[in-house]
């Protein structure tokens, strides 16, 4: 979206241009000129949607009862006072306490783990690093990092406002479950709780309601597969929880990757209605992604297509399965659109990188007013704004097995 966004600005300051040299003439031409071009792609990101639902929504029947995607999380003991200290936040706010920060070496070789990864645990080196806290977290439900004042967006809101928010860093426990599961296999004991302890792991990061929580949730899920596979041996049937096909994990997670896309601006009210109700994995995630995506150009694609961008208010405002605070504070500001319209900032171009300032549009206010310029710019950003969809299959694999994990003995 950021791409689509210095496209418009690029737009604007030609639109302005226009009217500088050649008034209101120039400027319809220019209208036209972007309808003509953006037009066909828009239709053409819709028609690839339609043809990805049932692909979609098959790959969720699969795990339609799998309780590590029940919402809303049951329970109501939350890890956020726990777990919230202990890792950084985003790339700019250090964590206040170091104990979850592992050594940038043995980071680095987690890294380059291949699909052989439990057979590389006898080279590794622990020493120093303690798995206690991890039991702690059998005791938690979920993880509600919006409790937190650096997860809080401070107002008046601005298109940025919504995709700035600061959370918390779950790469790293992926890490620790990595280690953890390792470091069991290398002892050869201790495997029901070092399963449980990962998977508590896992759950907890999905149930943050985040994009990157869902992965890394699914990843862990995936890495106990592995281990299930490993140790079979070493335990009678039924003893080990039984965890999602392995075969699946891929188009599992790029199904919740492209969650918000059903949901989103090129979707129809009978698609959202569909992915709603039979669409369990990834639901939270997937609308706080909508919110980020659709919420950093409403004022404009609201131009062009008020009646979608109410049925996106709706769903994320009007969910009772998820928490998602910041999301429903900025959808139901109701001034934001004309706020950042009459701005001198409502679009910047310039460079992505940090602490590289981008720069506003001279005059920008005065060429939003101009009729038929807003929505010009709402159809640009929106034909900018499709997708790869083969980067993100979802295609299943041959008669995939899934399996309803049972909770692990206390063995």
């Amino acid at each position: 979206m950021r791409k689509t966004l210095t496209i418009a600005a690029v737009l604007l300051l030609f639109a302005g241009g226009c009217i500088a040299v050649g008034g209101t003439y120039l400027v319809k031409r220019f209208i036209v000129g972007v309808h003509e071009i953006a037009d066909p792609r828009i239709k053409e990101h819709e028609s690839e949607l339609r043809s990805h639902l049932p692909e979609f929504l098959k790959m969720q029947e699969l795990i339609k009862d799998h309780p590590f995607f029940r919402i809303p999380s049951p329970g109501k003991a939350d890890a956020g006072p726990f777990l919230n200290s202990k890792v950084a936040w985003g790339d700019s706010v250090p964590a206040q306490t170091n104990e979850l920060k592992l050594p940038e070496a043995l980071v680095s070789h987690l890294k380059t783990l291949g699909p052989d990864w439990l057979e590389k645990s006898a080279d590794l080196r622990l020493d120093g690093i303690s798995f206690e806290w991890m039991k702690e977290l059998l005791k938690f439900d979920y993880w509600d990092y919006e409790n937190d004042e650096r997860a809080k967006m401070p107002p008046p809101y601005t298109m940025d406002s919504i995709s700035g928010v600061n959370f918390p860093d779950m790469v790293t426990l992926r890490y620790w479950a990595y280690l953890r599961l390792m470091k069991a296999y290398s002892e050869k004991g201790n495997y029901v709780e070092a399963i449980e302890e990962s998977y508590k792991i896992a759950q907890l990061a999905y149930s943050t309601e985040t994009l990157v929580g869902a992965m890394v949730g699914i990843s862990i899920l995936r890495m106990l597969s592995t281990f299930t596979q490993a140790i079979k041996a070493v335990y009678p049937e039924g003893t080990l929880p039984r965890l999602v096909d392995a075969n699946i994990f891929l188009p599992l997670r790029n199904a919740i990757y492209n969650y918000s896309l059903f949901l989103g601006i090129f979707s129809e009210a009978e698609i959202r209605d569909r992915v709603i109700a039979n669409a369990p994995a990834g639901f939270c995630a997937g609308i706080h992604e909508l919110a980020a995506r659709e919420g950093s150009v409403r004022p404009f694609t609201k131009a062009l297509r008020a009646r979608e961008v109410e049925d996106i208010k709706k769903i994320i405002v009007g969910t009772t399965l998820c928490r998602l605070r910041n999301a429903k504070l900025y959808w139901s500001d109701v001034d934001l659109d004309q706020r950042v319209l009459e701005s001198d900032k409502a679009i910047a171009f310039g460079s992505d990188s940090p602490g590289v300032p981008k720069s506003a549009i001279p005059f920008q206010k005065y060429w939003l007013k101009i009729p038929g310029v807003v929505p010009a710019l709402a159809e640009s950003l929106l034909s900018g704004a499709g997708y790869d969809w083969s980067k993100k299959p979802m295609t299943l694999p041959i008669s995939p097995a899934v399996a309803t994990p049972q909770p692990a003995s206390s063995k």
